[in-house]
């Protein structure tokens, strides 16, 4: 008998993936240490980066293509990974995804320069999109539906703390250890993640539920093509310069591409990855998909950028510019819990007000950055405290948002866009805002105003966003 069976029909006719009870605990505990460990190279990724490029002669004009070559690389591996994980398994695709991420772990501490760097980092979106583009999926495989609720919880606690605790903690690390200490510590959470996973995790994971569906290949594969080579252009255009043959036909690429996909997508209908036909049939459709780009790229300012800031601008600590990050978690969770709690509250309203919050706070930024920030980190902290309440727009509110603001039967399709939407942001947007970096340095040649150029650009996506978000209409007036 195949060892996904069902050895208890009555408690778990309705479990995709069966793991032995007594094992199952510790197979999810397995992932959420691993996911610990990518989510932990997230939040110390821009805090560790100013110390690690020091020594190597770069060019500024690279310096967020990382993240920003790391989101394309787990957007092209969350699309299909569904598809492959069906096939092969989940022990196969999270154990793949595990070694991954271990050898880039140990390279990335090997690194000679910044290209090898950016390679790395690629290979690292590969594996990290294999392990998170899985998990919470899995969870409600492999927990019969009494116990989901409680272990997508766990599931939630375990990214808050990464989020809160791990950039202060990478700050330290960076500190006393050297930069190279955040990822020993990352590695070691992998390291455990595989060995309790890859012994606890039975080898039959297949999802007996799965049924193959037609598969928007041509829309995916322009989709793809269209975010890569965007945010590779507008990465690379200062650098290589706009006239480049090269940068030339990256444009060609991008439009041509762009084209197409809206072509294609429009003829094919409800199966289309961009269903055209649902954008002109409810408006909320395209807003939702905008205001979850607009909210992503925002949010890429603060992110990717204040501690380069800080610590380079600034001269602090690496600690004291990952401080304001942890305060920006923690007060999100804050927030996100309050407003889960208060019965009647639409979600338009928490929309509008995190978005009109997101805009304030960061057109402060944008105007009150300055060389002497390091003198003021207490004020530093509190604007980065207040813009926690405007980072739950691309957490939790924008897909309560999806929830209420379409059909029933759509709600599916919209959360998917919504990821789609911050996908495209965390990927070209944050290209845009590095493009609009290079142009202000190479213009005025000082590096500080550059980023505050940055800042006011993320201050222009929140006023789209905001405009979007008070625009949102009742789903019945939708249609």
């Amino acid at each position: 008998m195949a060892e996904n069976s069902l050895k208890n029909p009555a408690v778990e006719e309705d479990v995709g993936i069966f793991i032995d009870p007594r094992k199952r605990a510790l197979v999810c505990i397995a992932l959420f240490i691993a996911v610990f460990g990518c989510n932990f190279s997230f939040r110390s990724y821009s805090v560790a980066l100013p110390k690690i490029v020091e020594n190597w002669t770069y060019s500024a004009n690279l310096y967020s293509a990382g993240n920003s070559l790391m989101t394309v690389a787990m957007t092209i591996v969350t699309l299909i990974v569904v598809r492959i994980s069906a096939k092969t398994g989940l022990k196969k695709t999270i154990i793949a995804g595990l070694l991954i991420v271990l050898v880039c772990d140990i390279l990335t501490m090997l690194a000679p320069n910044i290209i090898v760097f950016l390679i790395i980092r690629v290979f690292y979106g590969v594996g990290s999109g294999l392990i998170c583009g899985q998990e919470l999926s899995s969870l409600n495989l492999i927990w019969p539906s009494a116990d989901r609720k409680k272990w997508v919880g766990y599931r939630g606690v375990t990214y808050s703390v990464t989020n809160i605790i791990g950039p202060t903690v990478a700050g330290l690390l960076v500190d006393h250890f050297g930069w190279r200490s955040t990822f020993w510590t990352i590695f070691a959470f992998h390291l455990a993640g595989l060995a309790i996973f890859a012994i606890c995790c039975p080898k039959d994971t297949k999802n007996r539920f799965y049924k193959d569906t037609p598969f928007d290949s041509a829309g995916c594969a322009l989709f793809i093509l269209f975010i890569a080579v965007a945010t590779l252009v507008c990465t690379l255009g200062n650098t290589l310069g706009w006239s480049s043959p090269i940068i030339v036909i990256g444009l060609l690429i991008v439009v041509s591409s762009l084209v197409s996909l809206l072509v294609i997508e429009n003829r094919k209908g409800t199966s289309a990855l961009l269903p055209m036909d649902l954008y002109k049939r409810n408006a909320n459709f395209t807003k939702l998909f905008f205001i979850a780009v607009f909210g992503c790229i925002v949010n890429m300012a603060p992110v990717n950028f204040l501690s380069l800031y800080l610590q380079k601008i600034g001269g602090t600590s690496a600690t004291a510019s990952g401080l304001p990050f942890s305060l920006i978690y923690l007060v999100t969770l804050f927030f996100t819990f309050v407003i889960s709690r208060i019965n009647g509250l639409k979600p338009k309203k928490v929309l509008v007000f995190s978005s009109f919050v997101c805009m304030i706070v960061i057109g402060i930024l944008a105007f009150w950055l300055a060389p002497t920030v390091g003198e003021h980190l207490t004020i530093m902290n509190l604007i980065a405290a207040c813009y926690g309440v405007g980072n739950a727009i691309t957490t939790t509110t924008i897909y309560d948002a999806a929830a209420e603001y379409v059909d029933t039967a759509d709600i599916g399709m919209a959360t998917s866009l919504v990821y789609m939407g911050i996908t495209f942001g965390g990927s070209v947007g944050l290209a845009v805002l590095q493009l609009i970096m290079n142009t202000v340095t190479a213009s005025t040649g000082d590096l500080g105003l550059g980023i505050k150029g940055l800042f006011w650009g993320s201050f222009t996506a929140a006023v789209i966003m905001t405009i979007l978000t008070v625009s949102l209409r009742d789903k019945k007036k939708a249609d």
